[in-house]
């Protein structure tokens, strides 16, 4: 057999054809039966749809994978964690408050039962190996995933500022020093996410979360519930729906054409505009009216709100929200 390339992380298993290409296939080893071949060197996984067969180097190879291997598909999070107090719940998942059991380190845990359909499992999945991929300052950080038959459990960095959206609603708004801070942090990790070929497409106050209440927050971009990956859609592949949050979503997004990076931009737009001056850009007494006003870019910087800002920072949400 070719010679393949095998890496173990949590209870994923992945092959790749070299030690720096992507994985040519990824499989979940919970709860999956680890067996010794009858050949030397040889081990066997029982998975629900597929068996897949390995050969190690050598026995001390072959004794470290095996060991591995039945350790990963054991993996139970109560051994490892206490699950505690709910900190919110969202459509898909809820987060609690969670300790390592060893370190007494806190962590929070992100739990997303697996009883959706294809096409709601198809993006579940695709935001786990989205989180699980990225590694950014700007961007919360996951520790470790447990894949069970049931839950999905992620382990996050713990975030006891809560969101973006709260402080701004406290603060009313921010001086320019403070919005140029925290929108530079902000764009750092737009900036890495695209790099790697990922949009968010739902960036708000509400997805960026603060380490701490008293600035500087420590803002750290959360929740790729919708985040996919780079594509240019066929005309028969647009999406039928308005994907993202009304009030924040770009006007390309609106008119479902095709559209990739700049959504977010235009949505770090919308984020800056609040920070200035505490108010949304567009708004309207219903989704559409308000989704009308976005695909026209029709906004304006009323003077009571905005006397205070200097030019440069009008500029620059200017830039970010042109249609």
């Amino acid at each position: 057999p070719a010679r393949r390339y095998m890496y173990l992380r949590e209870s994923v298993l992945s092959c790749h054809h070299d030690q720096n290409s992507p994985a040519k296939w990824e499989v979940n080893v919970s709860d999956c039966p680890v067996l010794t071949g009858s050949s030397k060197l040889e081990l066997k996984l029982e998975l629900p749809h597929r068996k897949i067969t390995l050969y190690a180097l050598d026995e001390q190879n072959f004794q470290a994978w095996k060991t591995a291997l039945k350790s990963a598909s054991s993996r139970i999070v109560q051994d490892f964690y206490d699950i505690g107090d709910l900190i919110g719940r969202g459509a898909y998942a809820e987060v609690r408050e969670c300790r390592d059991r060893k370190t007494k380190e806190k962590f929070a845990i992100k739990i997303m039962r697996k009883n959706f359909s294809p096409s709601e499992m198809e993006r579940l999945l695709r935001e786990v190996n989205i989180m699980k991929s990225v590694q950014h300052p700007s961007i919360i950080t996951t520790y470790d995933v447990f894949d069970t038959k049931e839950n999905i459990y992620i382990i996050l960095e713990r975030m006891d500022g809560g969101e973006l959206f709260d402080i701004i609603a406290q603060c009313t708004f921010f001086s320019e020093e403070r919005s140029r801070v925290l929108m530079r942090d902000i764009v750092s990790g737009v900036a890495y996410l695209h790099a790697h070929s990922i949009v968010h497409r739902d960036l708000k106050p509400e997805n960026v979360l603060c380490k701490s209440k008293e600035w500087p927050y420590g803002v750290k971009i959360a929740d790729f519930g919708l985040a996919n990956y780079i594509q240019e859609w066929e005309d028969s592949k647009r999406p039928k729906t308005v994907v993202g949050t009304v009030g924040y979503i770009a006007p390309e997004v609106v008119r479902k054409e095709r559209f990739g990076p700049a959504v977010d931009m235009w949505s770090c737009g919308v984020i800056l505009f609040i920070m200035l001056s505490g108010k949304m850009p567009f708004y309207g007494e219903t989704d559409e009216e308000c989704l009308q006003k976005i695909s026209e870019g029709e906004f304006h910087f009323q003077e009571d709100e905005w006397e205070h800002i200097g030019p440069e920072a009008k500029s620059l949400v200017r830039s970010l929200l042109q249609v």
